[in-house]
């Protein structure tokens, strides 16, 4: 009955318990019901119930039959169903009534409006009495006037006073203001397209910052704010792009870039195992057309590159030194399967190149366009490279993209996993390249997947998709047989509607650019590139200018009233100040620490299900009659299987992180939302600059099952007593069940000790980010209320600042 009542209370959690505190959350965001009590209150809403429940249900002497199983599950589930009932009806009644009081305060202020309003109106009529009399006075005025030769005299005196009072405008006398011609242009213009509609409105908006930084320059109270604008202003005049280019080994990866470069600038690279990592560049003042920066590996990382290929051998090194004598003892091998191979040419080129640099390990060489290319296509010179810089000047750079060529989705070293998944959550667009008749291999299979994981996460959809080699086609139909057929693959990985190109990077390096369909990529990359992500640079910016304008304005209002009025106006915004201040101090981080960990907790359930479900597929991959024919296979199938597992386990956890991100992103916007109308209820005339949260690197996550003991698992190769039978029979069947069941417990353990890790993170990161928001809105604020007190307490120059509003 104990392990019934404890498997019902994770089902009770599941299925029951999040989706009345999700339902709750909505409630609430819905009737815009302010306070953080109860959004605590629905974040903790729990169905909770004991073992009686289970024991009041049972029927004394009823037979333990199928149909009583089933009649007494439904009682069970009923119980269950009123206790939740029961709670949402109470927490339903505590909601309510705080609206009913909301909506009473709502009604007071309408009813205090409209006795105002009532007042007003009786002052209108007032006005209106009035009106008829002094009409009536107008009327009278048209009479012909006796003795006008008396008022001619009075008429010139008030003439000559007002000229008097007169004053010439001098130039000289105003604020500098920017004079620039409309529709100047810049150098180096980001799009290497004609001008659209994007790039003026860019134009446009950057001639509004560069006038409004100069006119409000010298006033103490925008300090702030123009430093916001001048980081706008940077990011719109400098923009810069960073494209990672991915696919697997031998897709065409080379060829694309060099299509999109226009120049064979990539050579091919001979292995995926000593692959690197290459950024092409635009040219700058520091580093000119044609040089590059190589940067070799550190002792250590080459070790581990060393370590993780001996493994394959079933040896191992614990220095470089000791390294080099273990792989003589391979030379003598014989290269036949095709994993070993990739490994032994590894490390043959590693014991090669060895004496030349290790001498150089961790340094960067700077270099030139035929070493660069050295350095990407002799083994011997690349398996000691981690990552190059070339700095190249052709049109694609020009656009101020850095191309990155990544290691293959199929690269085996452990530093690529993550290096690719930072350039996935941090690129602003993702190229994935296969090749025409090319199948997905599993590497690539596992890449695709991932993207899928992570495809929704993001605020844009940036994946583009490539067919290369589309020349290969023997006709139209067939080409488009093969995109239908690439595209159903995607959506079965979990990207829907991908962006899909086929082309042919050799018909346009050869010059034959039309018929390559390489333009048809390049229009749509750079619409994205000048609209897509421009649009929301460009939003923020005219945001950030019509705030300044709202200062401005609130500063004019308050210089412009009468002394009684700024007497009261000072003391109204001391007490808003203060109140205000005590909001921010109140303010804490908790509601959103515990959201984020509700939505974890629910991430990581589903996070080992999807695992799991794939196990029959991992296990299948593993267990097969190419490569178990003996006990001896059942070991080496036995350790692929904890690799994939392990592997996929990994992968979960860099997703669920990025969306664990992207969540808390969504929280920090709504409380900063609520924070902002609270603040502006206190007062309507202050803004701050949104809030931008800061990217954290996604934590180190290590495969699953990688120390654990093999002894319990090879256990269940007991089911195994010959190929024919373990396949033909259900012996293969009872394996994989028993399998599953050991190392889900094993997967347990894991799960808890990643779960730990990220959420000490989160905490951390939530924590540190909040701080600082709130610190940065206290500065917002704090230079708005400094502003207000100058144009109150010191003589203010109100036409220079209706001058400023009007050109701003």
């Amino acid at each position: 009955m104990h392990l019934f009542f404890e498997k019902l209370q994770k089902d009770v959690e599941s299925q029951l318990t999040w989706h009345i505190r999700s339902l709750a959350a909505t409630a609430l965001k819905e009737l815009n019901i302010k306070g953080t009590t109860f959004a605590q209150d629905a974040s903790s809403l729990t169905v909770t119930f004991d073992e009686h429940l289970l024991e009041a249900n049972l029927q004394k002497g009823a037979r333990l039959t199928g149909e009583y199983i089933l009649h007494y599950c439904d009682d069970v589930s009923a119980s269950i169903k009123k206790i939740a009932l029961k709670l949402c009806n109470g927490w339903k009644e505590q909601v309510l009534g705080a609206y009913r009081k909301e909506i009473a305060t709502q009604l007071s202020k309408i009813e205090t409006e409209l006795a105002n309003i009532s007042t007003l109106a009786d002052a209108f009529r007032s006005i209106q009495y009035y009106k008829g009399i002094y009409e009536e006075n107008i009327k009278l005025l048209q009479v012909p006037l006796d003795h006008v030769e008396q008022l001619l005299p009075e008429i010139r005196q008030e003439w000559e006073n007002e000229r008097q009072q007169m004053r010439v405008y001098d130039e000289s006398l105003q604020p500098d203001v920017i004079k620039k011609e409309t529709g100047s242009s810049r150098e180096n213009k980001p799009f290497n397209i004609d001008e659209t509609q994007s790039v003026h409105q860019s134009e446009t908006l950057i001639e509004k910052m560069d006038r409004a930084i100069e006119l409000l320059a010298n006033k103490h109270s925008f300090t702030r704010y123009i430093q916001h604008l001048q980081d706008k202003k940077k990011r719109l005049e400098n923009q810069e792009y960073t494209i990672a280019l991915f696919g697997a080994f031998s897709a065409g990866k080379s060829s694309f870039a060099n299509a999109l470069l226009g120049e064979k600038v990539l050579p091919v690279s001979p292995n995926p195992t000593t692959a690197a990592i290459n950024r092409i560049c635009p040219v700058s003042e520091e580093h000119k057309h044609g040089t590059a920066n190589v940067h070799l590996k550190t002792a250590d990382q080459l070790l581990d590159d060393v370590r993780n290929s001996l493994k394959v051998f079933n040896l191992d090194c614990q220095s470089l030194i000791e390294a080099n004598e273990q792989i003589r003892t391979l030379k003598r091998l014989n290269k036949s399967e095709g994993r070993e191979n990739i490994h032994l040419s590894f490390l043959l080129a590693f014991a090669k190149g060895f004496e030349q640099y290790k001498e150089q390990l961790g340094q960067t060489l700077e270099t030139n366009i035929q070493q660069f290319q050295a350095f990407v296509a002799n083994e011997e010179q690349s398996c000691f490279v981690e990552s190059i810089d070339l700095y190249y000047d052709v049109p694609f750079t020009r656009m101020g993209i850095t191309l990155v060529d990544t290691p293959g989705a199929d690269s085996i070293n452990a530093r690529h996993t993550g290096v690719a998944f930072e350039y996935i959550k941090e690129s602003d667009a993702i190229l994935f390249v296969t090749y025409y008749n090319h199948a997905f291999a599993k590497a690539d299979r596992e890449f695709l997947i991932q993207l899928g994981r992570v495809k929704d996460a993001f605020e844009l959809d940036k994946m583009f998709f490539i067919v290369n080699a589309i020349d290969l086609a023997e006709s139209e139909e067939e080409l488009h047989e093969v995109l239908d057929y690439v595209n159903d693959q995607l959506t079965q990985y979990g990207i829907r509607f991908p962006r899909l190109f086929g082309i042919s990077s050799l018909l346009a390096i050869n010059g034959e650019v039309e018929q390559s369909k390489l333009p048809h990529f390049q229009k749509a990359f750079e619409q994205f590139l000048q609209y897509d992500l421009l649009k929301m640079v460009l939003q923020s910016a005219e945001k950030e200018l019509e705030r300044g304008k709202q200062m401005v304005d609130a500063i004019i209002s308050s210089a412009s009233e009468s002394n009684e009025q700024k007497a009261e106006r000072k003391r109204q915004l001391h007490t808003a100040r203060k109140q205000i201040e005590q909001l921010l101090l109140d303010a804490k981080p908790d509601q959103i620490i515990t959201n984020v960990k509700q939505e974890k907790k629910e991430l990581l359930f589903y996070v080992k299900q999807r695992v799991f479900y794939r196990f029959p597929d991992f296990f299948k991959e593993a267990f097969n009659p190419a490569t178990v024919y003996n006990r001896e296979g059942l070991k080496h199938a036995l350790a692929e299987l904890l690799d994939s597992v392990g592997y996929d386990f990994a992968q979960e956890f860099r997703a669920t992180t990025l969306r664990l991100e992207a969540y808390s992103k969504k929280m920090f916007h709504q409380v900063f939302a609520q924070l902002e109308k609270e603040i502006q209820i206190l007062n309507n005339e202050l803004s701050m600059t949104d809030f931008e949260l800061e990217n954290r690197k996604t934590p180190e996550f290590p495969n699953a099952f990688q120390h654990i003991n093999n002894k319990p698992l090879e256990q269940t190769f007991k089911h195994f007593k010959n190929a024919k039978s373990f396949f033909e029979k259900n012996e293969k069947q009872a394996m994989q069940e028993e399998l599953q069941s050991l190392l889900e417990l094993e997967a347990d353990i894991y799960l808890q000790s990643q779960d730990e890790k990220l959420e000490s993170m989160l905490q951390t990161w939530i924590k540190d980010e909040h701080e600082r928001m709130i610190a940065e809105i206290i500065a917002d604020i704090t230079e708005q209320f400094e502003g207000w007190f100058e144009a109150l307490e010191q003589t203010v120059n109100v036409e220079e600042w209706k001058h400023i509003s009007k050109l701003l």
